[in-house]
This record gives structure tokens, sequence and C-alpha cells, in this order.
């Protein structure tokens, strides 16, 4: 078994079926993911869509909102883009849904990447974020995530001004920067209900 591929290339079932959008033919299943929640969160989304093209042979296409997601920030995105006059009743929705579990270890867009629910459309929804799957293409996944120049150059402009500034406070010539990330919108409440849930569970 290839890494991070949970179902076997000898288990796929491929279709001598085509579905054609813009003159294009795309080979069934046709597999997209939707585009929801931060920025962080539509990564993850992508990196798996990403995988399952890559690992299982399957047709993958990016929805435009999440290519609009990805402007100006990774311009080397190489997905092809579903057009925006696509009609999405013609996909069949799959997420992650607790009655497979009485019957498999597979996640559905696995078995959806395998032809196993058949030569269909898929659209993913909710959260998709296969970490074993997209691990195993993480060299390809870092090139479609490289920023563009000018987020680099303003990056190493602001880090540049940075160790001037303590280099003339501190004499120092060498420092080591430390990044975290909160997320400032919501953080203050989740770590209001957070913490509460943490005392309640210690007190009890």
């Amino acid at each position: 078994i290839i890494s991070g591929m949970a179902i076997p290339s000898e288990l796929h079932i491929k279709y001598n079926k085509t579905i054609t959008i813009n003159e294009e033919n795309f080979s069934l299943p046709l597999l997209m993911v939707n585009s929801v929640g931060r920025l962080g969160n539509i990564m993850g989304e992508y990196a798996s869509l990403f995988a399952l093209g890559k690992l299982y042979n399957v047709s993958v296409l990016l929805l435009p909102e999440m290519k609009k997601s990805f402007s100006g920030i990774f311009p080397h995105i190489t997905m092809k883009v579903l057009p925006s006059d696509f009609d999405r009743k013609r996909c069949v929705d799959i997420s992650f849904d607790d009655s497979y579990k009485n019957i498999c270890n597979y996640s559905p867009i696995q078995l959806a990447a395998a032809g196993l629910f058949g030569p269909l459309c898929f659209i993913i929804r909710d959260y998709p974020f296969e970490m074993k799957l997209f691990h195993s293409v993480r060299e390809d996944i870092l090139t479609e995530f490289k920023f563009s120049e000018e987020i680099l150059k303003k990056v190493d402009k602001f880090y540049t001004s940075i160790k001037n500034t303590k280099r003339r406070k501190f004499n120092y010539e060498h420092y080591t920067f430390v990044g975290i990330h909160i997320r400032m919108t919501d953080y203050k409440h989740h770590m209001k209900v957070t913490c509460q849930v943490i005392i309640t569970l210690l007190m009890q």
C-alpha cells in the first residue's frame, strides 16, 4: 500500500466514463471539495483533494471560491478550476459520517476516490484534513503553497527591521524568531469556554 493511501490499488475500480466540462473531458469519478473555514482550513481541504488526485489517480477540480481565497497568496496553485456556471446539483455530497465506522476504517472520500462509490461527481463537505494522505506528497504540496513574491518581500523587510532594531538595542548578532498564531477574532471567547470546561473537570 502506498503510504497514506488506505485502499490498495488492486481494489480500485476504474470506469470508462467521462464528464465534459467546457469542452474538456474528465474521467469519473470526479472529486471537488467545499471551501469552508479560514485560510488554514481551506489549505487542509485543498491538500486533501490534491493528495487524492495524486495517489488515487482520480480527477479533481478546484471550486472557484477556493481559488479566490488563495488569490494573491499562493500564485502557484496548479489544480484546474471548475467553471462557475457548472450545475453542482449534478454532484453527490460526501463527508465524514459515523455510520461508516461500523463497516470499515476508510474515510468516505478515499472510498469515492478509489471508485467504490461509482462513476459520479462528488463534492467533499465539512472540513477534510487527511494529514496521513497528503503527508506522502508533501513536497508537491509545499510547491503548491509557495507564497507570492510580494508576501515574501514584505516578510523579509519586516524581519530585517526587527533584527536591526534588536541589534542596536541589545548588541546581538543572531536571533531565533518564534511565531505564535492566535485567532484574534474569536480567541478570547474560545479560551473562555475551553478554560471553563477544564476548570469544571478539575473540580469534579
